[in-house]
């Protein structure tokens, strides 16, 4: 690990290091769903980084505007199927482009004031020079390696103007580094005409005079390739597509609110979320990102956190992704004769595109959050065929978690979801709760499938587990009745969360009081521990909605509107983040989807009882005098929900009424769209 990330370039300049202090919002939303930063009267230096991804390469953009108003870009690529070595996680090649491509006008570098900043998709940089109006569009391409600069220029001065991109300095073209297996890789950045056709070795490729009220477009292209092997991009059609994707992520499963801020923040995460899913030699693979984890997958980020997400979201991309890890990680599975107890568990990930397995921190409850995210995502799926193939690896780890429950009746594993970084003792909290949910929803899932037996088995376990729960971890920290995370706990820890996530509402006043009181909370972040100033978005996006499906609105909605102006239009926008100080803030995947989750399964109160058959338990802030889910696509079949005028309205795809039921907020409704 330490070599390779001396061998392989930062994820950040050092000006793009974030400092931890939250900041009134710098930003606003366009009607269009556009996050707009405006640089004339903001504090500037202006810094801030985002992640782009497509199928074959991940994008991490820092910029910095300074106090001229002059922007500076640096660009670290990733490119998960180039391996530097073959089984190291972080060991995807990738290469830094320190600097956006320069603009010529009449034979001078232009100094582009910078006006404002747009975030959609891309990120755009609308600026202007000596008359001329300049916008530079930075999107990933969809099927090839590369990220794309397009610059349009506009002539609104009374005179010709000769403007032309880029020095042929020797400046774009990279010197090769060669892998373990020797195979050279080379960056390097060409250019592309109006028509998107890239013209290599022609840089700057062209001078154009351009007329009063003329325009002029430009491609830059910065890209990766094997030395022996040839790529072409066609950056028009690549922009195309990146489009086409920007629209259906956010014509798809979306939300209407009264806040059009909460409901285009969802569309923001979706998009993150769908978008960091990598062609590899291995298939698709859906990745954290943050410069560091590509062409891997984990049993939390990618099983827990994302699978039951792409079950009722109707992406198909998505779905195949998923299932593909879920295939990976069942290839793992023991399945020889020797006892449960000896066996070991799945693994914690599978990265370098399939080819390796990490396991470092022991059994961190991975059969447990490996078999909840995968029921969840059968029983949303509603496809038969595909439960069949899940269901055998979820009782897999149902039998692992009843070998290693202890007299107590509580599970025990090495270590737990965040990899032993916090003290976790030998049985904790969080892999209980995931176990608990796992026997839930492996139930549901069993009797879909003709199981009778274990349906009632798997719920028995449940509500016995429940009970362990309740009993074992239940406890007075710090002055609130709430649950300790391990046996000889003493200070608040934020995943005191995870038993109202899953249902279980005992002690969830004083949690939740906990929860957002000022030892844990504070400036829309949640401490991992109230001894310790570490925090983890992941944990704050269950509590928020761990408190809905409690029913705890008022709290719940507080938290959540400072988190979503901090995250989408705060200093660091427009996605939610991994960790502070660890990692810098950086834009992983996941996290977006738990976000999106808080509306479907916290507010909506979303749970799966089989194929087609769910219950909603709506957790409305009392100031809503509607909400609307669009596009939610359980068991294959596309349906759009509506809360408003005291009632819950189902329809189909076509606009017919399903079902439409009185609405009483924090009520249980049982729906059954196979009647």
């Amino acid at each position: 690990w330490l070599t390779i990330n001396r061998r392989l370039p930062k994820f950040f300049p050092e000006w793009a290091k974030l400092t931890p202090n939250y900041e009134p919002s710098p930003r606003f939303l366009l009607s269009d769903g556009t996050v707009r930063a405006v640089m004339e009267g903001a504090a500037l230096p202006f810094v801030d980084h985002i992640e782009m991804s497509g199928y074959k390469a991940s994008h991490i953009v820092s910029y910095r505007v300074d106090e001229r108003q002059i922007a500076t870009v640096f660009i670290h690529s990733a490119y998960p199927d180039f391996r530097m070595r073959p089984n190291v996680t972080e060991a995807s090649y990738s290469h830094n482009f320190i600097f956006g491509c320069p603009l010529i006008v009449n034979g001078e570098k232009a100094q582009e004031k910078t006006r404002f900043i747009d975030i959609k998709g891309k990120l755009t940089f609308v600026s202007e020079y000596l008359g001329l109006d300049i916008k530079r569009e930075f999107f990933p391409a969809v099927y090839t390696t590369a990220i794309i600069e397009k610059i349009t220029v506009e002539n609104s001065t009374e005179n010709t103007v000769n403007v032309e991109v880029g020095a042929n300095n020797g400046e774009y073209i990279s010197l090769p580094k060669v892998s373990e297996d020797g195979v050279e890789y080379l960056s390097r950045v060409d250019f592309a005409d109006e028509e998107g056709k890239m013209m290599r070795g022609l840089t700057p490729y062209t001078s154009c005079e351009l007329p009063q009220d003329g325009k002029a477009v430009f491609y830059a292209v910065f890209y990766t390739r094997a030395k022996n092997e040839d790529i072409l991009v066609n950056a028009v059609y690549e922009e195309k597509k990146r489009n086409e994707f920007i629209e259906e992520r956010f014509s798809g499963l979306r939300i209407e609110t009264p806040d059009p801020i909460l409901n285009a923040a969802f569309s923001h995460s979706v998009l993150r979320g769908s978008e960091s899913i990598f062609d590899t030699k291995g298939g698709l693979m859906h990745s954290p990102g943050g410069g560091s984890y590509y062409a891997a997958i984990w049993t939390n980020d990618n099983v827990e956190y994302a699978a039951p997400f792409f079950g009722y979201s109707g992406y198909d991309t998505g779905e195949k992704a998923i299932m593909n890890g879920l295939r990976m990680f069942a290839e793992e599975i023991d399945r020889s004769n020797i006892p449960f107890k000896r066996k070991k568990s799945i693994p914690s990930s599978i990265f370098a595109c399939g080819d390796g397995k990490w396991a470092i921190a022991g059994d961190r409850g991975d059969c447990q959050m490996y078999a909840s995210g995968a029921a969840r995502y059968a029983l949303a799926l509603g496809d038969k065929r595909i439960a069949e193939e899940i269901f055998r690896s979820v009782e897999f780890c149902v039998e692992y978690t009843k070998a290693h429950t202890d007299v107590n009746g509580c599970v025990h594993s090495d270590s737990d979801e965040l990899a032993g970084r916090f003290p976790h003792g030998k049985c904790n909290l969080s892999t209980n709760c995931l176990a608990y949910d796992m026997y839930l929803h492996a139930g549901y899932l069993a009797g879909e499938l003709g199981r009778a037996d274990l349906k009632y088995e798997y719920l028995n376990h449940a509500a016995a587990l429940r009970n362990a729960i309740v009993k074992h971890f239940g406890a007075t920290i710090e002055g609130y009745r709430t649950f300790k995370y391990y046996s000889g706990n003493r200070v608040l820890r934020s995943w005191i969360c995870l038993p109202m996530c899953f249902g279980i509402n005992e002690n969830s006043k004083d949690t939740a009081d906990a929860l957002f009181g000022e030892k844990l909370y504070s400036d829309a972040t949640l401490k991992t521990a109230s001894n310790r100033n570490t925090v983890w978005d992941r944990s704050l996006l269950f509590a928020i909605r761990g408190a809905f499906k409690a029913g705890i609105r008022e709290r719940s909605y507080n938290a959540l509107k400072e988190y979503t102006l901090s995250r989408f239009l705060g200093n660091h926008a427009p996605y939610p983040y991994e960790a502070y100080p660890e990692g810098n803030r950086r834009h992983l995947s996941a996290e977006s989807l738990l976000y999106a989750r808080i509306f479907i399964e916290g507010i909506l109160g979303l749970q799966f009882l089989g194929f087609g058959k769910i219950s909603l338990t709506p957790s409305l802030p009392k100031d809503w005098k509607f909400f609307r889910v669009k596009r939610l696509v359980i068991a294959n079949m596309p349906i759009d929900v509506a809360i408003e005028n005291d009632k819950i309205t189902i329809c189909d795809r076509v606009g017919e009424v399903i079902t439409s039921q009185r609405f009483i907020n924090g009520q249980k409704v049982v729906v059954d769209l196979n009647e």
